[in-house]
């Protein structure tokens, strides 16, 4: 988990700092789920706990942010 944790705050931190021609911002939302963390999970319910994780990374962002959603 500290990982992943790991490699995600670095490629946060690379599409944070980007810039191109074509646009001024790139974001990026991404979450994962441990199948260590849910021994008795199918894929599908993975799945489920990464776009949970996902949404949740979303929710946060935009409310440090301080824009309404």
């Amino acid at each position: 988990k500290e990982e992943a944790d790991e490699r995600l705050a670095k490629l946060e931190d690379k599409t944070s700092s980007w810039t191109g021609e074509k646009g001024e911002k790139l974001s990026l939302s991404a979450g994962y789920a441990m199948a260590e963390d849910h021994k008795d999970s199918s894929i599908e319910e993975l799945v489920k706990y990464a776009d949970d994780a996902m949404y949740e990374a979303k929710r946060a962002y935009y409310q440090k942010m301080g824009i309404k959603r």
